[in-house]
């Protein structure tokens, strides 16, 4: 029972269901755990960087083509899928502007160590990856300025992008060059699942009301996110398998494309329009944990991550 229960509570799947229902549960203790978030997010994204050696990446890769890939598959397609089913099927504007910030959002560090999973490409994925979270601070203002139809403070946008995806960047480079990655990464998957409970946990409980109150209206905003993970993650698959691209690299870009930052794209959404607007990403963190799976079980492939030296080039 003992060993049911250790393997339970490390598991990111079991974890993100304790997390909802918790926050079903017990969500008056959201209005405390809410202040939590920001630093739960900066902690996870600092250990996922810190186990990446950018130098070896960069040596090895040319990072124009993944800039280039990326910006067509996370952000101006994806972005397309988001936005246009957002505008087709709600009328509110604050849960409109939710889906506009998770357009504009990076892709998840998941992608990386999911890539090992699917074989896909891993310098395409890592600097895919990086990319994506340097074009955001490029295309969230720019979406801010031709989707949002309210005021918001420029500088509290910058600022939570500082916080929540610069700072993470610094700190990653500090914890790896001060050498404690080697006898401390087997704990990192373990907090960083913990981490994304307790957003996941306070989002959730935070939207009670509206989940209760309007079902119907939850429905459509998670079927909107599995229609822009598990329907546009089959087309990213489908056309690019039919170009010259390898199928490890169609891998990367199907991860890529589909696998956003949720829960900083929540965190944003919440600090910059409220707790309506962060449920998209909530409910598209469910939705990608449960394309991850299904890809993962139709490809019945597993592999053992590769040493740096192995990588494949981009």
């Amino acid at each position: 029972m003992r060993a049911f229960v250790k393997g339970f509570l490390q598991n990111r799947n079991s974890i993100l269901f304790l997390a909802v229902v918790l926050g079903l549960i017990l969500w008056p203790a959201a209005e405390y755990t809410r202040y939590l978030v920001d630093f739960a997010i900066i902690l996870a994204i600092t250990l996922s960087l810190s186990r990446i050696d950018f130098k070896a990446v960069f040596t090895n890769s040319n990072p124009l083509l993944p800039l280039g890939g990326t910006f067509l598959v996370s952000f101006l397609a994806a972005g397309f899928v988001f936005i246009g089913l957002a505008k087709l099927l709600l009328d509110d504007p604050n849960i409109i502007y939710g889906f506009v910030v998770l357009a504009a959002a990076p892709p998840a560090v998941a992608v990386i160590p999911f890539s090992y999973v699917l074989k896909a490409n891993i310098n395409l994925s890592i600097l895919g990856t990086l990319s994506g979270y340097l074009l955001t601070f490029a295309l969230m203002p720019l979406a801010a300025s031709l989707f949002f139809q309210t005021e918001i403070e420029l500088g509290v946008m910058f600022r939570t992008l500082f916080v929540l995806i610069a700072v993470p960047f610094v700190l990653s480079r500090i914890v790896r060059s001060s050498g404690v990655v080697p006898r401390t990464e087997k704990h990192f998957g373990t907090v960083i699942n913990w981490c994304f409970f307790l957003t996941t946990f306070s989002i959730i409980g935070l939207n009670h009301d509206v989940m209760f109150s309007r079902p119907d209206f939850v429905m459509v905003i998670f079927s909107i996110t599995l229609l822009a993970t598990f329907g546009y993650g089959t087309l990213v698959k489908t056309i690019l398998s039919r170009t010259r691209l390898s199928a490890p690299q169609v891998a990367s870009y199907q991860l890529l494309g589909t696998m956003k930052n949720w829960s900083g794209a929540g965190i944003i959404a919440l600090n910059l329009f409220g707790p309506a607007a962060s449920l998209p990403s909530t409910l598209g963190l469910i939705s990608g944990i449960l394309y991850y799976i299904w890809i993962s079980w139709s490809s019945d492939r597993r592999i053992k991550p590769a040493a740096p030296q192995n990588r494949q080039a981009v």
